[in-house]
């Protein structure tokens, strides 16, 4: 008993046995492969946004101050980050108040 598998190319139309591409007209037609095919370019897409982020990371206001030469700068940076930091938490916290007041 062999393992005769029929694929159908759905570009042709033509009926395939046991081949990775069509044999009229040499369309991929192997499941198995097209799917690896389909997460390699899912992974690269995802791996090109992710140096795109990275990218505009790095261009940021604030990262260029937090890394400049001069150590005057860098503490300036760490001062204004710490103070953004500090208002941020205390309007999550009122925020936070609000909806528990409202509730």
């Amino acid at each position: 008993m062999n393992n005769l598998s029929l694929i159908k190319c759905k570009s042709c139309g033509t009926f395939n046995r046991n081949l990775d591409h069509c044999s009229n007209c040499g369309e991929l037609i192997n499941p198995t492969l097209i799917r690896k095919l389909s997460i390699e370019k899912r992974k690269k897409k995802i791996k090109d946004q992710l140096k795109e982020e990275q990218v505009t990371t790095e261009n940021s206001f604030l990262y260029k101050l937090q890394n400049h030469r001069f150590w005057l700068v860098r503490v300036f940076a760490a001062v204004l980050h710490s103070v953004w930091v500090i208002i941020m938490a205390i309007g999550s916290f009122l925020a936070w108040l609000a909806a528990m007041i409202s509730a």
